[in-house]
């Protein structure tokens, strides 16, 4: 018998949407994720601000307490509630525009090729956003970038 797949979706549309109602305003559902084997699940929160350890706490509770995860698993579960961290890729404007300034590793989708940059992240605007490489201003669409990181700089 082959392995069990780690992470499945189980209805996950519906999950989902119930979390988001259990979150503020200015907090980003980024992903929920299912571990069967483990019977364990994930969930994934980011926003423009920083979110304190506190905040996941709380946040941990009410999703605990509000018991929308609780009808997947009847018999108990395991659940870990993570903001999404300064290492994670970028995925919507609002985790560009909080990160405006800093170095990004990009790779950039052009035709049949990807092309790996290391840019200052200057701007963004409704389509994509500018970048700063080797003195030179240029614009990215989101739909052209395959992946962008923050390079974590210690200087």
């Amino acid at each position: 018998m082959g392995a069990l797949p780690t992470f499945c979706l189980h209805n996950m549309d519906e999950l989902e949407k119930n979390i988001k109602k259990l979150l503020t305003p200015d907090l980003h559902l980024m992903a929920v994720q299912e571990n069967h084997q483990y019977d364990a699940v994930r969930i994934v929160v980011d926003s423009e601000r920083s979110i304190s350890i506190d905040e996941i706490t709380d946040l941990t509770k009410v999703i605990r307490d509000s018991e929308v995860i609780d009808k997947y698993y009847p018999d108990g579960y395991k659940m870990e509630v993570t903001s999404a961290g300064v290492t994670a890729n970028l995925e919507k404007p609002f985790q560009y525009r909080k990160n405006i300034g800093r170095k990004l590793k990009i790779k950039i989708i052009d035709g049949e090729k990807i092309n790996v940059v290391k840019a200052i992240l200057k701007d963004i605007d409704g389509k994509g956003i500018f970048i700063e490489e080797k003195s030179k201003i240029s614009h990215v669409d989101y739909a052209n970038i395959k992946q962008a990181n923050v390079i974590i700089s210690f200087s």
